[in-house]
């Protein structure tokens, strides 16, 4: 199959939606496509390797585009310019017979493809709903956030009734897009994956930790629900908090919420690590945190890249028991869960675990071999082209 990913966002890039594209369209390769991927030109020195740890898929093409945002000519972030060019490039590639279909998951550039002529067929990848994402990060009811979430639904309603066919990664994600929006494209549920050879590379003897080291690794959103680790630590005496990622300012926020609680001195604020370090990263810890809030996109919608990356190295996890997690984790089988927002039932979660490291290494084993042979970048990709290759036939 020749298939056409695009997206307006750099690639390769050090966000976690760029990498997540990254490892996409490097996995889709490895499951046998070929691939054009069409995106703004990336920032110098970010390249596939360093975020990888190896060459991009010899199967893929990139057809990287001008960035045209903030120049003289054009001074807003608006990604208008990149929808042109993106266009004039897929019609090419399908003129040369070099674009059977094209992948996105940016939702306006989804709507513009659908709206435009002599383009491929179009599916689209959804994280989110982004009307209901709207309505919750706007807080109070206003006419200006209303009248933004009804433009935001009308976009999806058009997109999910368009496409060719939809890649949603959660079950939960998919039901929420037929209720409220239904009848639409056929939908398959694809969650992310997770890089299995640089895994299994990470797995190597380490020494003991002087004191158990558990470890949240992402991005800091407030409904990654990283302060109830901090919070959780004061019951927590003999244990280490390390907290992988995030801004200067969060970053700040958490050391002074740890300062506040008195737990200072055992929350270890790593910063930004390498991408392709990051599985080195997971490989010091003892038990790895997910406390994730109960917002809409973390209860229904994510499907989060590290989590994937943990259960591949074999650690036991502590998640939140929320819908998006129990359609991969099951209690006491590969991880323990706990209520959300509940630093004291986090805490009790980590002490049995500490207190009982034959229970800590089966639910290592067990999350490591689901990870093994249902979450591989492969897997996923053949999934995603199967489900493409169907709705081609249509």
């Amino acid at each position: 199959m020749k298939l056409v990913v695009a997206d307006p966002g750099p690639v390769p890039g050090l966000s976690p939606a760029a990498m997540q594209l990254l490892q996409s369209v490097d996995g889709l390769a490895q499951a046998g496509a070929h691939v054009r991927l069409i995106t703004p030109r990336p920032a110098p020195g970010i390249t596939a390797e360093a975020v990888l740890g190896r060459p991009l898929h010899a199967r893929v093409t990139p057809a990287y585009v001008p960035d045209l945002r903030k120049r003289w000519f054009w001074p807003t972030r608006s990604s208008r310019p990149f929808y042109w060019l993106a266009m004039h490039e897929l019609r090419r590639s399908r003129q040369e017979g070099e674009a059977d279909a094209v992948l996105v998951r940016n939702l306006k550039l989804a709507e513009v493809l659908l709206q435009a002529l002599g383009m491929p067929p179009v599916f689209f990848e959804t994280h989110e709903l982004f009307a209901q994402s709207h309505r919750e990060a706007a807080g109070a009811p206003s006419s200006t956030h209303g009248k933004r979430a009804r433009e935001i639904a009308a976009r999806e309603r058009f997109v999910y009734r368009s496409a060719r066919g939809i890649a949603s990664l959660t079950r939960a994600l998919a039901d929420d897009i037929v209720a409220a929006y239904g009848p639409v494209a056929p939908i398959e549920v694809v969650p992310d994956g997770v890089d299995l050879e640089l895994a299994a590379a990470a797995r190597t003897p380490r020494a003991p930790n002087p004191r158990p080291v558990l470890l949240y690794l992402g991005s800091l959103h407030r409904w990654k629900g990283v302060e109830i680790a901090v919070e959780a630590m004061g019951a927590l005496a003999g244990c280490e908090l390390q907290v992988a990622g995030g801004t200067d300012e969060r970053i700040a926020d958490l050391l002074s919420l740890a300062a506040r609680r008195g737990v200072a001195d055992r929350v270890r604020m790593l910063g930004r690590v390498e991408p392709k370090k990051r599985f080195e990263c997971i490989a010091q810890a003892d038990v790895c945190l997910l406390p994730l809030r109960t917002d809409s996109i973390a209860a229904r919608y994510t499907s989060p890249l590290k989590l994937f990356e943990y259960m591949a190295m074999g650690k036991p996890v502590v998640a939140s028991d929320l819908p998006s997690l129990r359609e991969v984790l099951a209690d006491r089988d590969n991880a323990l869960l706990v209520p959300p927002e509940d630093p004291d039932a986090l805490a009790a979660a980590v002490n049995e675990l500490v207190r009982d490291p034959g229970l800590a290494a089966a639910l290592g084993r067990r999350a490591q071999a689901l990870a093994e042979s249902h979450f591989g970048w492969t897997q996923r990709s053949a999934q995603l082209l199967a489900m493409i290759g169907r709705g081609l036939e249509v």
